[in-house]
């Protein structure tokens, strides 16, 4: 039956499936957009590129079809997809974003399904930023555990800079919610803490630029504070108020989440979670319940 409706819609496309009608447009393309419930029949009978760019339908940008059905919202059209997917790092989108890229930016359900893919590099450059997956991660305020499997995926290289030269260290640390991400990053090995990016600045140029309190908090200790980038300028000459000085509770901090008594002034370590002097005098994280090593800093 879906075999009879398959030919009726190739006679209604007016040309071969294998080619692009009017130089833009991919029979497959059309399926995901328009026919969607006959997919998996149309790839069963048609040996048809996955891959292939189409500009059919509403999308002004040549999509691959399964950035179309991504798009659109059509979660069966991308779980076929996926089966067929043989190169899972070519762009997906004409502006170089590649599959894991756009389900990073705005289908993370999917990241588990693409990280199996054979073949799948996370850290591969593609767009006009030249930045990964885990680049564009930090820009959205996804949980941990969303970005943890990329993170742990053999082929991830920490390393890696975008066209600016910023590590992913440098990305993290200039938005506030990266706060696990930037511990779990000053965890691994070979982490590259006073790497400078085409302006000279490290992380913490990054942090104290962005007035990111609790990413200055976990870098301070870490990172160089005296390395001058391009203008000349260390890190805390962009943001004095952020100096390492004292334990002192200071009362411009934000709140504790713990108590919301205190001003929040230590940033524990493993966990990361960045609380006040009074409710860190145990040995455990009253956030997560985990013990931690160290207190890692605190400023006024």
């Amino acid at each position: 039956m879906q075999s009879e409706q398959l030919d009726k819609v190739i006679a209604q496309w007016g040309d071969s499936p294998f080619t692009k009608r009017n130089k833009t447009e991919t029979f497959l393309g059309m399926i995901v957009s328009k026919h969607p419930h006959m997919l998996d029949s149309c790839l069963r009978h048609l040996k048809l590129d996955v891959h292939e760019h189409t500009e059919y339908g509403t999308w002004n940008t040549p999509l691959a079809p399964i950035a179309i059905a991504i798009l659109e919202g059509r979660d069966e059209c991308v779980r076929i997809l996926l089966k067929h997917i043989t190169r899972p790092n070519i762009p997906v989108v004409y502006s170089g974003e590649t599959l894991l890229t756009l389900a990073c930016e705005c289908a993370p359900q999917y990241i588990p399904d693409i990280l199996g893919l054979p073949g799948i590099d996370v850290s591969v450059r593609m767009g006009s930023s030249l930045s990964t997956a885990l680049h564009d991660c930090m820009k959205h305020k996804y949980e941990f555990a969303q970005i943890k499997p990329i993170l742990k995926h053999p082929s991830f290289d920490i390393l890696t800079v975008d066209y600016r030269g910023c590590t992913l260290l440098h990305e993290a640390a200039g938005r506030s919610h990266n706060e696990a991400i930037i511990q779990y990053l000053l965890g691994l090995p070979n982490v590259p803490l006073n790497m400078q990016n085409v302006d000279g600045r490290t992380a913490l140029h990054v942090a104290c630029l962005s007035n990111v309190k609790v990413a200055v908090a976990l870098l301070a200790d870490k990172v160089n504070a005296d390395i001058p980038d391009r203008h000349g300028k260390t890190a805390y000459d962009y943001a004095p108020h952020l100096r390492p000085r004292s334990t002192h509770i200071g009362e411009n901090l934000e709140p504790c989440p713990s108590c919301k008594k205190y001003g929040r002034n230590v940033a524990l370590d493993p966990c990361g979670h960045f609380i006040c002097s009074e409710c860190a005098s145990g040995e455990v994280c009253p956030c997560c319940k985990r013990k931690y090593e160290s207190h890692i800093l605190v400023y006024m």
